[in-house]
C-alpha cells in the first residue's frame, strides 16, 4: 500500500473531541462550542457562529443603496426597497460557510420568527427578509 493512501479513521464522541480541540486552541482564547442544527447535524463553531450572533449579523445588514429608475414617462425617480433579502449563497459567501449550513442558519432564524422566507415562483430561488410583523400587537380581531 502506496504512503499517500493510507487513510487513518479515529472515532470520537463529539464531547471528547471538543474537548481535545479545546485544549488546543485554550492558548489563543478561542472558544469553541457545540450547536445541533435542526436537521440534527452536529456542528463545533467559533462565538461568531453562534445564533445570537449570527441572527445579528443578519439583522443588522446594511440597508440597500437607493436607485434611480427611468418610468415609461422617462421621468427619473427614486426607488427604496426597505427589505433586505438574503440568499442561502449571500449568506454562505458573507459567512465563510458551506451552502448548506448556511440554509441551516437560516432556518434556524426563521424557527425564531424573527425572519421569514419567500419562495419565488418563476425562478424557485428562495429569499429570506427580517420579519416586520415580528411583536406586532394586534389591536382587533
Amino acid at each position: 500500500m502506496d504512503a499517500a493512501q493510507i487513510v487513518i479513521v479515529a472515532l470520537l464522541s463529539p464531547a471528547v473531541f471538543q474537548s481535545a480541540l479545546n485544549r488546543t486552541v485554550e492558548r489563543r482564547l478561542v472558544r469553541i462550542s457545540t450547536r445541533t442544527l435542526i436537521s440534527g447535524l452536529i456542528v463545533l463553531h467559533t462565538p461568531a457562529l453562534s445564533h445570537a450572533a449570527f441572527t445579528q449579523r443578519l439583522l443588522s445588514a446594511s440597508p440597500p443603496q437607493p436607485s434611480i429608475l427611468d418610468t415609461p414617462e422617462d421621468d427619473r425617480i427614486e426607488q427604496v426597497d426597505a427589505q433586505i433579502w438574503h440568499t442561502a449563497f449571500s449568506v454562505a459567501d458573507n459567512e465563510g460557510v458551506a451552502y448548506g449550513l448556511a440554509v441551516q442558519l437560516l432556518e434556524a432564524v426563521e424557527d425564531d420568527g424573527v425572519i421569514w422566507r419567500d419562495e419565488v415562483p418563476a425562478s424557485g430561488m428562495v429569499r429570506w427578509t427580517k420579519n416586520s410583523l415580528n411583536g406586532y400587537v394586534w389591536d382587533g380581531d
